[in-house]
């Protein structure tokens, strides 16, 4: 059998805490960081965001369960988005913020 040395391009790092808040990041083998996501649950969010949502298609629907927050790190840039799952009547959709308040994208949940 032919083996070839296999070099080792990153490393990931995967955690997670007790309320699955979680962080995932990608080092060089130098241990320098490439990029990576936190995602905290539970979480406020900001005044932009819920003033928006107010005035958005979705003002009549609750938030429920979590608020997730997801820092996302790449290169020296990092961008917060925040998730919030909605409710109306059976219907549910999780809809993407940035910190502003401006609507990144919407799904319909299953």
């Amino acid at each position: 059998m032919d083996v070839q040395k296999q070099e080792i391009n990153y490393y990931t790092l995967h955690t997670q805490t007790t309320d699955k808040s979680s962080l995932d990041a990608v080092y060089t083998p130098d241990g320098k960081l490439v990029r990576s996501r936190e995602e905290v649950k539970n979480f406020e969010p900001p005044k932009a965001i819920l003033d928006n949502l107010g005035k958005s298609n979705y003002k009549d629907w609750k938030i429920t369960k979590d608020v997730h927050v997801i820092k996302v790190y790449e290169g020296k840039t990092s961008k917060d988005h925040y998730a919030l799952s909605l409710q109306k009547g059976k219907q549910k959709k999780v809809v993407y913020f940035d910190k502003d308040g401006n609507m990144l994208m919407n799904r319909k949940k299953s």
